[in-house]
């Protein structure tokens, strides 16, 4: 599919590969870098705020963690202290979890 959308209709001269992933690469950009920096953000347990645990909910790999606009909506209200994601490490008994309905 990507060789599809690299090579146009009525091209005759067909791209080696490393021509082919280094064209890919430049349009999809290399996040490697950036992928660095949001593991490091993620697992800093300093920067804990109240708009980081939003941005580390919003930014979690897994999508099935992340939480919904609506948990982030009663987050923000202050109607829940909790997400989903944070329940591996947060183990407090008097957290609202957030309703990720």
């Amino acid at each position: 599919m990507i060789y599809g959308l690299y090579k146009k209709k009525g091209d005759e001269e067909q791209p080696n590969d490393r021509e082919l992933i280094n064209s890919v690469r430049m349009s999809l950009g290399d996040y490697t870098e950036l992928d660095n920096e949001l593991r490091e953000y993620l697992s800093n347990t300093e920067s804990n705020s109240f708009l980081d645990r939003v941005i580390k909910g919003c930014l979690q790999l897994e999508v099935d963690i992340r939480p919904s606009i609506n948990a982030i909506v009663d987050f923000l209200n202050e109607e829940c202290n909790g997400f989903e994601y944070e329940r591996e490490f947060l183990n407090n008994e008097d957290i609202k979890w957030c309703n990720e309905n």
